[in-house]
């Protein structure tokens, strides 16, 4: 059964432990390709997150990268399915 896509403010969103960690030249081709990407089409595919503080933030699980970028490009609401 697909779940319902729903909307949250990026604001929201808190992101996972260790971003702090060093950047490969890998990761920023990857992180310039996903940025073109999301700039020209946006976020098409939901972040999988779990809540924290009841429903006030939500732990992204998977889709950091796409916060991050959305974050830079200035977008306040993206798409997002509760995890199982």
């Amino acid at each position: 059964m697909r779940q319902n896509v729903m909307y949250v403010a990026t604001s929201r969103l808190v992101l996972r432990g260790d971003k702090e960690r060093e950047v490969s030249a890998e990761d920023v081709g990857n992180l310039l390709s996903l940025y073109i990407d999301i700039e020209e089409k946006g976020v098409t595919e939901p972040l999988v997150v779990e809540p924290i503080s009841g429903l006030a933030e939500l732990r992204v699980i998977d889709g950091d990268k796409r916060v991050r970028v959305a974050r830079r490009l200035g977008i306040e609401s993206l798409p997002y399915v509760l995890a199982n």
